[in-house]
Protein backbone atom coordinates (compact mmCIF):
# COMPACT_ATOMS: atom_id res chain seq x y z
CA UNK A 1 0.00 0.00 0.00
CA UNK A 2 2.85 2.35 0.82
CA UNK A 3 4.60 1.57 -2.51
CA UNK A 4 1.42 2.19 -4.49
CA UNK A 5 0.88 5.50 -2.72
CA UNK A 6 4.46 6.58 -3.52
CA UNK A 7 4.01 5.72 -7.22
CA UNK A 8 0.82 7.73 -7.40
CA UNK A 9 2.55 10.71 -5.83
CA UNK A 10 5.44 10.56 -8.30
CA UNK A 11 3.09 10.17 -11.30
CA UNK A 12 0.99 13.14 -10.23
CA UNK A 13 4.09 15.26 -9.82
CA UNK A 14 5.32 14.37 -13.33
CA UNK A 15 1.92 15.03 -14.89
CA UNK A 16 1.79 18.49 -13.39
CA UNK A 17 5.16 19.52 -14.86
CA UNK A 18 4.49 22.32 -17.37
CA UNK A 19 5.84 22.00 -20.92
CA UNK A 20 6.10 24.82 -23.43
CA UNK A 21 7.00 24.99 -27.12
CA UNK A 22 6.72 27.62 -29.82
CA UNK A 23 5.58 27.21 -33.42
CA UNK A 24 6.14 30.26 -35.57
CA UNK A 25 7.90 29.35 -38.82
CA UNK A 26 6.64 27.99 -42.13
CA UNK A 27 8.59 24.77 -41.58
CA UNK A 28 7.08 24.32 -38.10
CA UNK A 29 3.50 24.53 -39.33
CA UNK A 30 4.15 22.18 -42.26
CA UNK A 31 4.80 19.38 -39.75
CA UNK A 32 1.14 19.49 -38.82
CA UNK A 33 -2.04 18.97 -40.84
CA UNK A 34 -3.76 22.32 -41.48
CA UNK A 35 -7.55 22.32 -41.66
CA UNK A 36 -9.17 25.37 -43.19
CA UNK A 37 -5.92 27.33 -42.97
CA UNK A 38 -3.30 28.54 -45.41
CA UNK A 39 0.33 28.86 -44.37
CA UNK A 40 2.39 31.75 -45.72
CA UNK A 41 6.10 31.52 -46.35
CA UNK A 42 6.60 34.01 -43.52
CA UNK A 43 4.76 31.71 -41.09
CA UNK A 44 1.56 33.72 -41.15
CA UNK A 45 -1.68 31.76 -40.84
CA UNK A 46 -4.85 32.82 -42.66
CA UNK A 47 -8.21 31.34 -43.56
CA UNK A 48 -7.89 29.17 -46.66
CA UNK A 49 -10.29 29.16 -49.63
CA UNK A 50 -13.10 26.70 -49.07
CA UNK A 51 -13.33 24.04 -51.81
CA UNK A 52 -16.77 22.97 -53.00
CA UNK A 53 -17.48 20.32 -55.60
CA UNK A 54 -19.36 21.72 -58.60
CA UNK A 55 -19.25 18.72 -60.94
CA UNK A 56 -18.29 15.03 -60.88
CA UNK A 57 -17.33 13.78 -64.32
CA UNK A 58 -17.29 10.03 -63.52
CA UNK A 59 -14.17 9.91 -65.69
CA UNK A 60 -10.74 8.69 -64.67
CA UNK A 61 -9.13 12.15 -64.66
CA UNK A 62 -9.65 15.79 -65.51
CA UNK A 63 -6.49 16.93 -67.28
CA UNK A 64 -7.33 20.51 -68.25
CA UNK A 65 -9.94 23.24 -67.81
CA UNK A 66 -10.79 26.37 -69.74
CA UNK A 67 -13.23 29.14 -68.83
CA UNK A 68 -15.08 31.23 -71.37
CA UNK A 69 -15.96 34.91 -70.96
CA UNK A 70 -19.57 34.06 -70.05
CA UNK A 71 -18.43 31.75 -67.23
CA UNK A 72 -18.89 28.49 -69.11
CA UNK A 73 -16.39 25.89 -67.97
CA UNK A 74 -14.87 23.27 -70.26
CA UNK A 75 -13.26 20.10 -68.88
CA UNK A 76 -10.84 17.81 -70.74
CA UNK A 77 -10.92 14.26 -69.40
CA UNK A 78 -9.43 10.78 -69.82
CA UNK A 79 -9.47 7.89 -70.43
CA UNK A 80 -12.45 7.93 -72.78
CA UNK A 81 -11.64 11.21 -74.51
CA UNK A 82 -14.72 13.12 -73.36
CA UNK A 83 -15.00 16.91 -73.36
CA UNK A 84 -17.53 18.43 -70.95
CA UNK A 85 -19.24 21.80 -70.94
CA UNK A 86 -20.67 23.28 -67.73
CA UNK A 87 -22.70 26.40 -68.41
CA UNK A 88 -23.60 28.71 -65.50
CA UNK A 89 -26.64 27.38 -63.68
CA UNK A 90 -26.79 24.12 -65.65
CA UNK A 91 -25.62 20.54 -65.41
CA UNK A 92 -22.50 19.38 -67.23
CA UNK A 93 -22.84 17.75 -70.63
CA UNK A 94 -20.55 15.95 -73.04
CA UNK A 95 -20.08 18.05 -76.18
CA UNK A 96 -17.33 16.03 -77.86
CA UNK A 97 -15.91 12.51 -77.65
CA UNK A 98 -12.51 12.23 -79.29
CA UNK A 99 -11.35 9.14 -81.17
CA UNK A 100 -8.21 9.29 -79.01
CA UNK A 101 -8.51 8.27 -75.33
CA UNK A 102 -6.94 11.36 -73.69
CA UNK A 103 -7.60 15.09 -73.97
CA UNK A 104 -4.61 16.72 -72.28
CA UNK A 105 -5.00 20.39 -73.20
CA UNK A 106 -7.61 23.06 -73.95
CA UNK A 107 -7.45 26.64 -75.19
CA UNK A 108 -9.97 29.37 -76.03
CA UNK A 109 -9.15 32.01 -78.61
CA UNK A 110 -10.29 35.64 -78.67
CA UNK A 111 -13.41 34.70 -80.67
CA UNK A 112 -14.45 32.11 -78.09
CA UNK A 113 -13.56 29.10 -80.22
CA UNK A 114 -12.40 26.09 -78.24
CA UNK A 115 -9.40 23.93 -79.12
CA UNK A 116 -8.82 20.46 -77.68
CA UNK A 117 -5.59 18.48 -78.00
CA UNK A 118 -5.78 14.68 -77.91
CA UNK A 119 -3.24 11.93 -77.34
CA UNK A 120 -1.63 9.54 -78.08
CA UNK A 121 -0.76 10.10 -81.73
CA UNK A 122 -3.37 12.76 -81.53
CA UNK A 123 -4.76 15.80 -83.19
CA UNK A 124 -6.01 19.28 -82.36
CA UNK A 125 -9.75 19.75 -82.78
CA UNK A 126 -11.63 23.03 -82.98
CA UNK A 127 -15.09 23.13 -81.41
CA UNK A 128 -17.26 25.93 -82.76
CA UNK A 129 -21.05 26.33 -82.66
CA UNK A 130 -21.38 22.90 -81.09
CA UNK A 131 -19.45 21.11 -83.84
CA UNK A 132 -15.94 19.66 -83.68
CA UNK A 133 -13.59 19.46 -86.65
CA UNK A 134 -9.97 18.44 -87.07
CA UNK A 135 -7.82 21.56 -87.01
CA UNK A 136 -4.22 20.36 -87.09
CA UNK A 137 -2.24 17.15 -86.76
CA UNK A 138 1.39 17.62 -85.67
CA UNK A 139 2.40 13.98 -86.29
CA UNK A 140 3.76 13.57 -82.79
CA UNK A 141 2.90 11.17 -80.00
CA UNK A 142 1.67 13.59 -77.33
CA UNK A 143 0.14 17.06 -77.28
CA UNK A 144 0.58 18.31 -73.73
CA UNK A 145 -0.25 22.01 -73.90
CA UNK A 146 -2.00 24.71 -75.94
CA UNK A 147 -1.94 28.52 -75.91
CA UNK A 148 -3.98 30.88 -78.08
CA UNK A 149 -2.48 34.28 -78.96
CA UNK A 150 -4.58 37.46 -79.41
CA UNK A 151 -3.90 37.46 -83.17
CA UNK A 152 -5.49 34.03 -83.58
CA UNK A 153 -2.26 32.04 -83.66
CA UNK A 154 -2.40 28.75 -81.75
CA UNK A 155 0.68 27.21 -80.16
CA UNK A 156 0.97 23.53 -79.25
CA UNK A 157 3.55 21.93 -76.96
CA UNK A 158 4.29 18.32 -77.82
CA UNK A 159 6.26 15.21 -76.86
CA UNK A 160 8.15 12.98 -77.04
CA UNK A 161 10.31 15.19 -79.29
CA UNK A 162 9.89 18.42 -77.35
CA UNK A 163 8.68 20.62 -80.19
CA UNK A 164 6.45 23.70 -80.18
CA UNK A 165 4.16 24.15 -83.18
CA UNK A 166 2.79 27.44 -84.46
CA UNK A 167 -0.61 26.99 -86.12
CA UNK A 168 -2.22 29.77 -88.14
CA UNK A 169 -5.21 27.99 -89.68
CA UNK A 170 -6.78 24.61 -90.42
CA UNK A 171 -3.96 22.29 -91.48
CA UNK A 172 -1.48 25.19 -91.49
CA UNK A 173 1.29 24.75 -88.97
CA UNK A 174 5.03 24.62 -88.58
CA UNK A 175 7.67 23.75 -86.01
CA UNK A 176 8.17 27.05 -84.21
CA UNK A 177 10.88 25.96 -81.79
CA UNK A 178 12.60 22.68 -80.95
CA UNK A 179 13.51 22.71 -77.27
CA UNK A 180 15.72 19.60 -77.48
CA UNK A 181 13.82 18.39 -74.43
CA UNK A 182 11.48 15.41 -74.47
CA UNK A 183 8.21 17.15 -73.59
CA UNK A 184 6.78 20.67 -73.68
CA UNK A 185 4.44 20.31 -70.73
CA UNK A 186 3.08 23.87 -70.39
CA UNK A 187 2.57 27.00 -72.49
CA UNK A 188 1.48 30.54 -71.66
CA UNK A 189 1.66 34.07 -73.07
CA UNK A 190 3.10 36.92 -71.04
CA UNK A 191 1.80 40.51 -70.87
CA UNK A 192 3.59 41.30 -74.14
CA UNK A 193 2.13 38.19 -75.86
CA UNK A 194 5.51 36.47 -75.83
CA UNK A 195 5.35 32.70 -75.65
CA UNK A 196 6.54 30.96 -72.49
CA UNK A 197 7.18 27.21 -72.51
CA UNK A 198 7.86 24.77 -69.68
CA UNK A 199 9.67 21.52 -70.42
CA UNK A 200 10.59 18.12 -69.07
CA UNK A 201 12.86 16.34 -68.06
CA UNK A 202 15.27 19.21 -67.30
CA UNK A 203 12.64 21.61 -65.95
CA UNK A 204 13.66 24.56 -68.15
CA UNK A 205 11.38 27.57 -68.71
CA UNK A 206 11.84 29.18 -72.13
CA UNK A 207 10.69 32.45 -73.62
CA UNK A 208 10.29 32.02 -77.37
CA UNK A 209 10.54 35.38 -79.14
CA UNK A 210 10.61 34.21 -82.76
CA UNK A 211 10.92 31.09 -84.85
CA UNK A 212 13.98 29.06 -83.71
CA UNK A 213 14.96 31.74 -81.19
CA UNK A 214 14.42 31.42 -77.45
CA UNK A 215 15.78 32.44 -74.05
CA UNK A 216 16.14 30.00 -71.18
CA UNK A 217 14.55 32.10 -68.44
CA UNK A 218 14.80 29.62 -65.60
CA UNK A 219 16.37 26.22 -64.87
CA UNK A 220 14.29 24.52 -62.19
CA UNK A 221 15.69 22.14 -59.63
CA UNK A 222 12.84 19.75 -60.50
CA UNK A 223 12.36 17.81 -63.74
CA UNK A 224 9.02 19.20 -64.99
CA UNK A 225 7.51 22.66 -65.37
CA UNK A 226 3.82 21.84 -65.02
CA UNK A 227 2.13 25.28 -65.00
CA UNK A 228 3.03 28.89 -65.86
CA UNK A 229 1.36 32.06 -64.57
CA UNK A 230 2.67 35.35 -66.02
CA UNK A 231 2.05 38.61 -64.16
CA UNK A 232 1.39 42.03 -65.63
CA UNK A 233 4.61 43.37 -64.05
CA UNK A 234 6.72 40.93 -66.08
CA UNK A 235 7.33 38.38 -63.33
CA UNK A 236 6.41 34.76 -63.92
CA UNK A 237 5.26 32.09 -61.49
CA UNK A 238 5.89 28.46 -62.40
CA UNK A 239 4.84 25.22 -60.71
CA UNK A 240 7.45 22.47 -60.90
CA UNK A 241 7.12 18.86 -59.88
CA UNK A 242 8.76 15.45 -60.05
CA UNK A 243 11.32 15.55 -57.24
CA UNK A 244 10.96 11.82 -56.66
CA UNK A 245 11.94 10.93 -60.20
CA UNK A 246 15.38 9.51 -60.88
CA UNK A 247 17.13 10.90 -63.95
CA UNK A 248 19.39 7.96 -64.60
CA UNK A 249 21.65 8.89 -67.50
CA UNK A 250 22.22 11.49 -70.16
CA UNK A 251 21.31 10.94 -73.79
CA UNK A 252 22.96 12.54 -76.82
CA UNK A 253 21.48 15.38 -78.83
CA UNK A 254 19.34 14.09 -81.65
CA UNK A 255 21.41 15.90 -84.25
CA UNK A 256 18.63 17.01 -86.61
CA UNK A 257 20.08 20.49 -86.69
CA UNK A 258 22.35 22.75 -84.75
CA UNK A 259 21.58 23.44 -81.13
CA UNK A 260 19.16 26.36 -80.74
CA UNK A 261 20.60 29.80 -80.13
CA UNK A 262 20.37 31.48 -76.75
CA UNK A 263 21.18 35.06 -75.88
CA UNK A 264 21.15 37.11 -72.71
CA UNK A 265 18.01 39.15 -72.19
CA UNK A 266 18.66 42.86 -71.90
CA UNK A 267 15.98 43.20 -69.21
CA UNK A 268 17.09 40.18 -67.19
CA UNK A 269 17.12 40.48 -63.43
CA UNK A 270 18.96 38.53 -60.77
CA UNK A 271 17.21 35.37 -59.59
CA UNK A 272 18.64 34.10 -56.31
CA UNK A 273 22.28 33.17 -55.94
CA UNK A 274 23.94 32.18 -59.18
CA UNK A 275 27.14 30.32 -59.83
CA UNK A 276 29.84 31.23 -62.32
CA UNK A 277 28.26 29.30 -65.18
CA UNK A 278 25.06 31.34 -64.90
CA UNK A 279 22.77 28.59 -63.61
CA UNK A 280 20.56 29.06 -60.60
CA UNK A 281 22.30 27.59 -57.56
CA UNK A 282 20.81 24.27 -56.40
CA UNK A 283 19.28 24.15 -52.91
CA UNK A 284 20.57 21.52 -50.52
CA UNK A 285 17.22 19.77 -50.14
CA UNK A 286 14.96 18.98 -53.10
CA UNK A 287 11.23 19.23 -52.50
CA UNK A 288 8.66 16.99 -54.16
CA UNK A 289 7.04 20.01 -55.76
CA UNK A 290 7.76 23.72 -55.65
CA UNK A 291 6.49 27.07 -56.88
CA UNK A 292 9.05 29.54 -58.16
CA UNK A 293 8.95 33.16 -59.25
CA UNK A 294 11.31 34.65 -61.82
CA UNK A 295 11.76 37.94 -63.60
CA UNK A 296 13.76 36.48 -66.47
CA UNK A 297 17.33 35.26 -66.05
CA UNK A 298 19.08 33.45 -68.92
CA UNK A 299 20.62 30.15 -67.96
CA UNK A 300 22.57 27.45 -69.72
CA UNK A 301 20.91 24.69 -71.70
CA UNK A 302 20.84 21.25 -70.09
CA UNK A 303 21.30 17.86 -71.68
CA UNK A 304 18.36 15.64 -72.55
CA UNK A 305 18.01 12.96 -69.89
CA UNK A 306 16.20 9.66 -69.56
CA UNK A 307 13.00 10.02 -67.57
CA UNK A 308 9.76 8.53 -66.35
CA UNK A 309 6.51 10.46 -66.39
CA UNK A 310 4.33 10.90 -63.33
CA UNK A 311 1.15 8.88 -63.65
CA UNK A 312 -2.18 10.57 -63.13
CA UNK A 313 -4.70 8.60 -61.14
CA UNK A 314 -8.01 9.05 -59.42
CA UNK A 315 -11.48 10.05 -60.37
CA UNK A 316 -11.80 13.38 -62.11
CA UNK A 317 -13.67 16.05 -60.19
CA UNK A 318 -14.05 19.77 -60.66
CA UNK A 319 -13.70 21.97 -57.59
CA UNK A 320 -14.39 25.63 -56.99
CA UNK A 321 -12.67 27.75 -54.35
CA UNK A 322 -14.45 30.45 -52.41
CA UNK A 323 -12.95 32.79 -49.88
CA UNK A 324 -14.26 32.21 -46.37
Amino acid sequence: MRIASLLLTVSAALAATPQAWELSSYEDFLKGTPSGLSIGRNGRLALAPKPAEVFASSQGAIYAMARAADGTLYLATGHLGKLYRIAPGSQGEVIFTAPEPEIFALALDAQGRLYAATSPNGKIYRIENGRASEYFKPWTRYIWSLAAAPDGTLYAGTGDQGRIYRITGPGQGEIYFDTEQLHVTSLALDAKSRLLAGTEPNGILYRVDAKDRAFALYDSDLPEIRAILPNADGSVYVAALGGSLVRSHSAPWRGRRRAPRYAASHDAHRLGDRNRRGRAARPAARAQAAAHATTGCPVGHGRRLAHRRVSRRGEGRALSHRRR
